[in-house]
């Protein structure tokens, strides 16, 4: 699988933002990396990576939330509920994961990277026009 190459089509102009899509996208490109290992390494840094990626995730999505919020976003509710799907399935693949099931690693993989391009190509660019109408009137 190739790894994900940022590209402007995928800056929201927000700068938190788009700093912590680019760490999502940098580290989702360490897990495609994963399958090059041998396995005896595979393992290990795919859940290390797994880990590292739910964290910082949960982080996103509460900065993300949190623009929202400030912005009176109206799809907030829709938007968080796509957020608590992800975070539900991919619990879910870890828990697999950690319980042995190690042929699911490419399933993992593969799912987040389409799910990762397809909510900052689609949905979080719905909520860009709000966020930065209260950035220019705040003067950011």
């Amino acid at each position: 699988m190739d790894k994900i190459q940022w590209t402007k089509d995928y800056e929201t102009g927000i700068d938190r933002i788009d700093f912590q899509h680019r760490s999502l996208v940098n580290i989702l490109n360490d897990l495609i990396s994963v399958p090059n290992l041998e396995a005896s390494q595979r393992h290990l840094v795919l859940d290390v990576t797994m880990d590292a990626l739910l964290k910082y995730t949960v982080y996103h999505f509460e900065s993300e939330e949190k623009f929202m919020k400030d912005a009176n976003y109206p799809k907030i509710v829709e938007h968080i509920k796509e957020h608590e799907a992800l975070k539900k399935t991919a619990i879910e693949f870890v828990s697999r994961f950690q319980k042995g099931e190690r042929d699911i690693e490419k399933q993992i993989i593969q799912f987040l990277r389409n799910w990762l391009l397809n909510h900052i190509g689609k949905s979080d660019m719905d909520y860009v026009p709000y966020v930065m109408k209260i950035q220019d009137a705040q003067g950011f």
